[in-house]
C-alpha cells in the first residue's frame, strides 16, 4: 500500500531527534509503564528513538533520565530504595540476570554499560565473584561476536526489504538480530551511523522512481543475473 505520498515505505519514527524532543519521548515512555526500573530494553520497545541516539546525546542512559526528571526511576535510585542488594544474590541469581537482560535486548553480548544501566547491581559485583566482568559473561554463557563481514548497500536493502516485508512494517533494531534477517543490526549502524538514518536511507532508495529495484547480490555457484520484482508485485507488499 502507498501512503498519502505515494510512497511504498514508510516509517514513524523520525531519523532526528533534539534533547527536547527525547525527553518528551522518555517521559512518554515512563507515563506507559509501571512504577518500577525505567530501563533502556523497555524504552527501546516503546520508545520513538534508539536506545544509542539517548546515550549518544545525553551522554548516558542515567543523564538523560536526569533531563527528564525521572532519575527516580533509574536503578541506581531502586537500588537507594532497598532493592534486592547484588550481595544476597547467589551466583546462579546473578547470571539469569545476565541472561534475562540480554533476552531482552537481543543479543549474545553484554557490555558493562548495558549491566550498569539495566540491572539492580553494578559490574563491581561481577568482577569480584568471577574477577572480570568477561569472565561473568562468558560464565552467563554470553560470548563477545566476532567482527562482522561488510556489505555492500545493496546488500543492506535487500535484507532490509526482506524484513521490512515479513513484519508488514519497519523493522526494530532489535529485530535485524532474528531470522529472516541475515544482517545484524550492529552492521546497519557501522554503515549509516543510526538505525534511523538506515530506515530513512531504504525508504529513498525504494521509492526513488528513476532506480525503484533492489539488485541481489549474486550468491556463490549461482547465477549473476539480477532478480527483479515485477511492478504489480511491489504493489502487493503488505504493508
Amino acid at each position: 500500500m502507498r501512503d498519502s505520498g505515494g510512497n511504498l515505505f514508510k516509517f514513524e519514527r523520525l531519523v532526528d531527534f533534539s534533547k527536547k524532543e527525547i525527553v518528551a519521548d522518555l517521559q512518554r515512555v515512563a507515563d506507559l509503564l509501571p512504577d518500577s526500573v525505567f530501563t533502556e530494553a523497555a524504552f527501546e520497545r516503546h520508545g520513538r528513538v534508539g536506545r544509542a541516539t539517548v546515550r549518544r546525546r545525553f551522554g548516558s542512559w542515567f543523564k538523560a533520565l536526569e533531563a527528564a526528571g525521572l532519575t527516580h526511576r533509574s536503578s541506581r535510585a531502586v537500588k537507594t530504595r532497598g532493592g534486592h542488594a547484588a550481595s544476597e544474590m547467589s551466583d546462579v541469581e546473578l547470571l539469569n540476570s545476565l541472561r534475562k537482560l540480554a533476552a531482552s535486548l537481543g543479543t549474545s553480548e553484554l557490555t558493562k554499560a548495558d549491566v550498569i544501566e539495566n540491572l539492580p547491581f553494578s559490574d563491581a559485583v561481577l568482577r569480584t565473584r568471577w574477577g572480570t566482568t568477561r569472565a561473568a559473561f562468558e560464565a552467563a554463557g554470553l560470548t563477545p561476536k566476532k567482527a562482522g563481514r561488510r556489505y555492500t548497500d545493496e546488500e543492506f536493502f535487500e535484507n532490509l526489504l526482506v524484513v521490512w516485508t515479513h513484519y508488514g512494517r519497519p523493522p526494530t533494531y532489535k529485530e535485524m538480530s532474528f531470522p529472516p534477517s541475515n544482517v545484524g543490526g550492529k552492521a546497519y549502524l557501522k554503515r549509516f551511523k543510526t538505525w534511523n538514518s538506515a530506515l530513512a536511507a531504504f525508504a529513498e532508495r525504494m521509492n526513488n522512481e528513476s532506480d525503484p529495484y533492489i539488485e541481489p547480490a549474486p550468491a556463490e555457484h549461482a547465477s549473476t543475473a539480477p532478480i527483479r520484482p515485477s511492478s504489480e508485485e511491489r504493489r502487493d507488499i503488505p504493508l
